[in-house]
């Protein structure tokens, strides 16, 4: 049997993104959700957590505020990444999961990054020491910071986390970019054919129904609207179980 589990990002960003998720996962259309802790809508997002009694929750790192105000842009995520000391690397990580905890009351379900930041060494080192510690799986790294995607593979990183023995899915599959719906769903079952009895995959998606704080916040809007096209096809999610695959949780890949 082949494992997988759809992964939706970005839970806390916005209202209509928090909904868009909560309707998907009530819906069994997703198996995961990756919250930010630090967004405009998390305390909202919690309480939806604890409301519903979502399990399956990971945590979407971003080190620091995802939130309007004062949101990091990916030029800042470099250059802390190059001037900063290993403590204050170390700090930002850990502050990172201790919020997750205090919101949550419990650890994470699996642990994924925000723009790929993990396929940085010096964060991946304090991620995966993390991650050890609890036993938690952890996204596969891709190239950092550099791309919308995440199809450019790092070998480094994805080395280092199979050598530290931390666990993760055998495959991550993603294709955020592109209008076309029904070439996505070709795309990700083409994918998926190729992967091997007893392997796993993650499936990165992006649901959110579309507002103006999703506007303002976030490259990805009609995108968005795609995704929740693309989980909730019936006849899509019958073909991903014709290859063979079972539905089931991050902690369970």
């Amino acid at each position: 049997m082949k494992k997988l589990c759809f992964v939706a990002d970005d839970f806390g960003l916005t209202k209509s993104v928090n909904q868009a998720i909560l309707d998907a996962y009530l819906a069994g259309n997703i198996q995961g959700i990756a919250l930010i802790v630090m967004a405009d809508e998390t305390e909202e997002a919690v309480r939806m957590i604890k409301e519903h009694n979502i399990n399956n929750v990971g945590i979407h790192t971003s080190l620091f505020s995802f939130r309007k105000a004062d949101r990091k842009q990916r030029a800042d995520f470099i250059e802390f990444f190059r001037t900063a000391s290993d403590e204050e690397v170390k700090k930002a990580v850990y502050d990172e999961f201790a919020l997750y905890e205090s919101l949550i009351g419990k650890k994470p379900e699996f642990i994924a990054p925000q723009w790929n930041m993990h396929g940085n060494l010096r964060v991946l080192r304090y991620v995966s020491e993390y991650a050890l510690q609890h036993n938690i799986p952890v996204r596969i790294p891709r190239a950092v910071l550099v791309v919308e995607e995440v199809n450019d593979r790092n070998y480094s990183a994805e080395i280092y986390l199979k050598r530290a023995k931390v666990r993760m899915p055998t495959h991550l599959f993603a294709h955020i970019l592109g209008s076309d719906a029904t070439a996505i769903k070709e795309a990700f079952l083409s994918e998926l054919s190729e992967v091997k009895d007893g392997e796993s995959v993650e499936c990165i998606v992006h649901p959110g129904y579309m507002d103006q704080d999703i506007l303002e916040l976030s490259s990805m809007n009609y995108e968005r609207l795609r995704d929740m096209e693309i989980i909730s096809d019936e006849n899509f999610k019958q073909k991903i179980k014709g290859l063979g695959f079972e539905f089931t949780s991050y902690s369970e890949l």
